[in-house]
């Protein structure tokens, strides 16, 4: 078993409040609060999604994908989007 030196482990409990913390929060706010941070939370999704896509595009992560699609386009398996 690993012990944690001090440090990390404060870290790691403060952390731990603050999500507690922030779900008390939540909790006390209006309905168009929470509609308005729900909104906020998916365009950060949506936000973070993309920019992981085009890290891995970058990186050729994709690239074996979109070879298969060009793929199943050229010999009539796939359609238009």
């Amino acid at each position: 078993m690993r012990i944690l030196p001090l440090r990390s482990r404060i870290c790691y409990s403060a952390r731990m409040g603050k999500i507690e913390d922030i779900e008390q929060a939540i909790e006390g706010l209006s309905l168009a609060d929470r509609t308005r941070l729900r909104a906020w939370l998916d365009e950060l999704d949506a936000r973070l999604f993309d920019e992981a896509i085009e890290r891995d595009a970058k990186a050729g992560k994709l690239d074996r994908l979109a070879a298969a699609a060009r793929a199943n386009m050229a010999n009539g398996q796939g359609e238009e989007l």
